[in-house]
């Protein structure tokens, strides 16, 4: 995909410029056709709740933080 070549010659987030475009990352997309958990559960009820960037940051800082704790860093 052009832009993730795009990103690699930029050294920048990948995934930044992908949703710069409107697109979701490759892989998240097969998890989210995988997944219906992903799909039903987790983004819909994100989504209806109406968050912010500000609340999306808070929840992704949260999720870091619960992995770092779950792997033991």
């Amino acid at each position: 995909m052009a832009i993730l070549q795009l990103a690699e010659v930029l050294d920048t987030d990948s995934d930044e410029l992908l949703a710069l475009a409107g697109k979701a990352p490759p892989d998240l997309g097969q998890a989210l056709k995988e997944s219906e958990g992903a799909r039903i559960f987790f983004y819909r009820s994100a989504r209806d709740m109406g968050l912010t960037e500000e609340d999306w940051q808070a929840l992704l800082e949260y999720m870091r933080r619960k992995k770092k704790k779950k792997d033991g860093s």
